[in-house]
Order: C-alpha cells, then sequence, then structure tokens
C-alpha cells in the first residue's frame, strides 16, 4: 500500500512538533507524526519481530481467555468507535472479537492518527460476511480520538474500546512527577465523550513494573521506527530537506522512570548537526544538535488499575470487570 499524500496541514504540523521537539518546548509528543510515512509498517515490525514484546502477545491472550465475559458487557450497544485499532492483525485478534459478540450493532467508527490502520481495519469489517449482512456501517477518521469527539453527538448504548495501551502514550510528562492524574484524567474524558450516557469503555493498557521486562520489550527492534520519525520530519517539515538522519546520526534508547511509572523512548544525537527549520512566517530557525543530545520522541505510561479505577470514578465512570495478565497487560471496562 502507497504512502498517503500528505496534507498541507499535516505538514504544518510535522514542523510546529518539530519545532517544539529541538527547542524544548514539548517532549514525548512525537506520536501525532510517528505512524506517517513508514511509521505504521515499522511499528508493526516492532510488533511482530520482538519476542520480548510481551504486550501485544499477552494482550491478545487476554482477549482469548476473557472473550465471553468481555462480550457480555457490549450486547446492547448500537455503535462502537474503535480508537486506535492499530495494525491489521493486531484488530483482527483483538477488537474484532468483541464485535462479532455485539448483536445489537449498526455502526462501527475507526479513528487513528494512522490512516494505514483506519483503512486496514475498516477493510476487514467490510469484507466479512457476518457484518454485510447485519447491514452494519463503517467510517473512519484521521485524528486525535479528543478532536474527533466533537464531530459525534452523544449516543446512548455507544461502545469505546480503546486497547493497545493508547492511554500510556502521554505528552510532556515530567520524570520528576508523580503519577500524571489530571493529563490521565483528559485522555479518560474523551473516551467517556464518545460513549455518552449508558455506554460502555474498554481501556487496555500495562501494569507492568518490572525494569527488566521493560527494558526488554522496548529494546533496539524499535530503533527503525523512532529513526523513522526523524526521516518525516526530514521530508515534509518546512526546511528540514538538508537534514540528515539515520543509524549513523541518531541512536535509540529506552529509560525506566520509576517514579512515575513510565518508559521514556528518546533518541540519542550521535553526530553534531545544523537543523534549519521554516517558522510560520517562512522565516528560518537553526537548531543546533550535541553529540549525546537526548530528545524525549514518545512516553509509555505504566499505570496500576487501582489508579485508573479512582480516575474513573472521578470524572463519573465505574468499573464494570478487570481482566490483568500476570505479565502486566490489562483489560478494564467501565460503565458510563
Amino acid at each position: 500500500m502507497a504512502n498517503p499524500k500528505l496534507t498541507t496541514e499535516q505538514k504544518t504540523e510535522i514542523t510546529a512538533a518539530a519545532i517544539n521537539l529541538f527547542s524544548g518546548i514539548e517532549h514525548g509528543h512525537m506520536g501525532r507524526i510517528a505512524y506517517l510515512d513508514d511509521g505504521a509498517f515499522l511499528f508493526n515490525k516492532f510488533v511482530h519481530e520482538n519476542p520480548d514484546y510481551y504486550l501485544y502477545h499477552d494482550e491478545i491472550e487476554l482477549f482469548s481467555k476473557n472473550c465471553a465475559a468481555l462480550a457480555r458487557n457490549f450486547r446492547f450497544c448500537t455503535r462502537a468507535f474503535i480508537v486506535g485499532p492499530g495494525p491489521r492483525d493486531s484488530f483482527k485478534k483483538k477488537e474484532m472479537h468483541i464485535l462479532k459478540y455485539m448483536p445489537s450493532l449498526q455502526e462501527i467508527i475507526f479513528i487513528d492518527l494512522s490512516q494505514k490502520f483506519n483503512e486496514a481495519a475498516k477493510s476487514e469489517i467490510d469484507r466479512s460476511y457476518l457484518f454485510n449482512s447485519a447491514g452494519v456501517r463503517t467510517s473512519y477518521m484521521t485524528m486525535d480520538f479528543r478532536v474527533a469527539a466533537h464531530f459525534f453527538p452523544p449516543q446512548e448504548n455507544t461502545a469505546v474500546l480503546c486497547t493497545g495501551s493508547l492511554i500510556s502514550n502521554l505528552e510532556n510528562v515530567r520524570t520528576t512527577s508523580a503519577f500524571p492524574r489530571l493529563k490521565t484524567k483528559i485522555f479518560m474524558t474523551g473516551l467517556q465523550h464518545l460513549a455518552g450516557p449508558n455506554g460502555k469503555i474498554l481501556i487496555g493498557y500495562d501494569a507492568n513494573n518490572d525494569l527488566n521486562t521493560l527494558l526488554s520489550a522496548y529494546n533496539q527492534h524499535l530503533e527503525p521506527f523512532m529513526i523513522n520519525i526523524m526521516r518525516v520530519i526530514r521530508d515534509h517539515a518546512h526546511g528540514a530537506r538538508q537534514m540528515k538522519i539515520g543509524p549513523n546520526y541518531f541512536s535509540y534508547e529506552a529509560s525506566i522512570v520509576p517514579r512515575t511509572p513510565m518508559v521514556e523512548h528518546r533518541i540519542v544525537v550521535k553526530q553534531d548537526q545544523t537543523i534549519t527549520l521554516l517558522n510560520k512566517n517562512e522565516r528560518p530557525i537553526n537548531f543546533e544538535l550535541k553529540k549525546g543530545q537526548r530528545l524525549t520522541m514518545m512516553a509509555s505510561l505504566k499505570p496500576r488499575p487501582q489508579m485508573i479505577d479512582t480516575l474513573g470514578r472521578e470524572i463519573g465512570i465505574s468499573t464494570t470487570e478487570i481482566h490483568r495478565h500476570p505479565n502486566g497487560p490489562t483489560l478494564h471496562i467501565f460503565s458510563t
């Protein structure tokens, strides 16, 4: 599948994200652009080729072992939002199992930052006899789900399925801070808005705090995906065409922040270079990257179920069920 051509708005967003990254205004916010171009393919490759990335396999195991119990929560839902369907295989082995057991389902809406992931998940439903025969409508929106929520009026009996630890990808979390309660509540409130009244929300996240398994999971298999973010900047940010990328110029490292707890995904600068970008007024801005400098690209929060339950009650949603794998992956169901 060819890479979708980026819009002017997307290129402007890439430029703004890069300026904020190199100037230190923001950190951990590059998930906004990480799945563009080859990013979606490279992340899928990482998931399947790193044998120590337990999260994907263990979450699928949770789905397969608890599918009937999970599906009972959604049997009266007529509309479903799939927030972050991810790669095709992931969607087929996780959310699609739940959708098959929703007899009242009339509409499925996919929301992901990656158009490729949206298209792949939608095509999986569209070519299914089960959903075709039931006349289930499908559509997708390629944007942040919190923005997408404003396009849909509240509707009762709505299911929101958000797996793959999307809730973990919080931006601008300080390593010196305790658990980011406010940011997590804002994330959960976005899901609550999609679900509307009398809705159901399934949140998948990783509650693993074991340092050894975390460092094994986020090893050098993730480096091509992370370096590709720099390639997206070079190819699409205004004025960045002379930027040098690749493993000779950047490497990847994971850093555990036990206090929060979370994993920071960092790019390490291997050679000095000057990067020039054009701001919104088309004026050049120069950034001096120095060897050894570290840029936090994304973060993976590792919340405890008790904290997610507490934050849910604070915004007015209540825990219905929790299914947790011994290694940490957790499926948490709320009622609105």
